[in-house]
């Protein structure tokens, strides 16, 4: 992603679930920051998959099976 569309992706915090891998489960190893992490990549996901959902026709969304 470059230019004007990834600047807005990255300004509203979605386009970090694009860009990096999903992080490794966490375990009680791991420390904060790899927790945050985790919590930011999550949230970052869950906001591309919400306006990729809602940019779908409505005719085509019901024919697609929601799964989290």
């Amino acid at each position: 992603m470059e230019g004007t569309c990834y600047d807005c992706a990255r300004v509203h915090g979605f386009g970090l679930c694009i860009k990096e891998d999903r992080p490794a489960d966490l375990t009680s190893a791991n420390t904060v920051e790899q927790k945050a992490a985790m919590e930011k990549w999550e949230r970052s996901n869950c906001m591309s998959l919400m306006i990729m959902k809602h940019s779908i026709p409505k005719a085509i969304r019901g024919a697609i099976p929601e799964e989290s």
